[in-house]
């Protein structure tokens, strides 16, 4: 099989772009999937809670540059709660279901209410084993991604 021209500017990519994530999104969910005990469904309501929790740091570059490394982990003072409902909507999933799902992961320890707010996924989760591994190794995974784009030499702006 003959090596693909490099594309040049211009050139339509996005099938290209679309086989290389490929990959990566399949190895994320295996990880996800470890992350929560084999249960995709609450695996994408724990990303959605911590992306709720943390995404108001991440507007912030210095803030984001702050909490970067693996033991700069924010605390729980800072992360932004979500309601179960605001939880439900973003997902596009029923209330009853996140609902189910998210006194599971209470009694589990994995989330936490606070107050009337809504729901946070503590430091101490995040501190944890299973999630300091899943942090590498989604970084690795990530890295193997934009290898590929180098490799398919891929302009993203």
């Amino acid at each position: 099989m003959t090596e693909p021209a490099p594309p040049e500017e211009g050139d339509d990519v996005r099938r290209l772009a679309m086989r290389l994530s490929v990959g990566y999104f399949l190895r994320f969910i295996e990880i996800l999937s470890d992350v929560s005990g084999h249960n995709l469904v609450q695996g994408v309501i724990l990303l959605a809670i911590m992306g709720a929790n943390i995404g108001p740091l991440d507007t912030d570059p210095a803030a984001s540059r702050q909490f970067a490394g693996m033991d700069t982990i924010p605390p729980d003072a800072l992360r932004r709660p979500i309601s179960i409902y605001a939880l439900a909507a973003s997902l596009g999933l029923p209330y009853e279901t996140v609902r189910r799902h998210v006194h599971k992961m209470i009694a589990q320890g994995v989330c936490e209410r606070v107050g009337d707010e809504g729901v946070i996924v503590p430091s101490r989760v995040m501190e944890g084993p299973v999630m300091l591994k899943a942090v590498d190794r989604n970084f690795q995974n990530l890295k193997g991604l934009v290898r590929g784009i180098k490799r398919a030499d891929i302009t993203l702006d």
